[in-house]
């Protein structure tokens, strides 16, 4: 029973911010109108699957529900918030390493879940978080946060992962693929005017034959 009062809550926050916005929604946090900014990264995320589910926004519009480190960050790349005050280099490498370094806590919260519901799938998480494109995906899901991992989504997260892993391997291979393409190209006249040559060598020796 304790659960309810906050819960309360937070649909009545989110209803009302969806009141005020009056059906006017945007991918640009800044032209939503009204927002609310929340520390609860479960409220951001439950928030935003309600929405999507009851088809009260698209997958491209900002939600009405928005982590506090989230609008600061957004805040802060659109307006600058004083940008005359120059902000140390060591604070803001610490800052972004922060932000950047997947906690461990969340590592082992992912595993922990998949071992318990899905034990056959722990080995590949063990093998992806290996791969820093998929631990960055892990930390973009979750916002860092190892509170918001559940049994339900644990399966999702690994999937995300996989795919971050996934698509970055394609670009790759696309690459390679291109340039190989790009250098077989490249090299076909001269392959066209080497076996050209050759068989006018063969056709010389066959003429000089014939005419002894």
């Amino acid at each position: 029973m304790r659960d309810v009062a906050p819960r309360e809550h937070d649909a009545t926050s989110l209803t009302l911010a969806m009141r005020l916005r009056g059906g006017k929604h945007s991918s640009d946090i800044f032209q939503c109108g009204y927002i609310f900014a929340t520390r609860n990264p479960l409220f951001v995320q439950h928030s935003r699957q309600y929405c999507l589910s009851s088809k009260l926004l698209y997958e491209t519009q900002e939600n009405a529900v928005i982590h506090h480190r989230e609008l600061a960050t957004v805040a802060w790349l659109r307006t600058g918030l004083g940008v005359a005050e120059r902000v140390p280099r060591g604070q803001l490498l610490a800052a972004c390493d922060r932000v950047l370094r997947v906690r461990s806590e969340l590592r082992d919260a992912v595993g922990a879940r998949l071992k318990e519901f899905t034990p056959e799938k722990s080995e590949e998480f063990e093998l992806l978080i290996g791969d820093h494109r998929s631990l960055r995906r892990l930390a973009d899901q979750t916002l860092n946060n190892e509170n918001v991992v559940t049994p339900e989504n644990a399966s999702e997260l690994l999937e995300a992962m996989r795919q971050a892993t996934i698509a970055e391997e394609k670009k790759r291979l696309n690459k390679t693929l291109s340039g190989s393409a790009q250098s077989i190209v490249k090299h076909a006249p001269h392959k066209g005017r080497r076996h050209a040559k050759l068989d006018q060598m063969r056709s010389s020796r066959q003429l000089s034959a014939t005419a002894r």
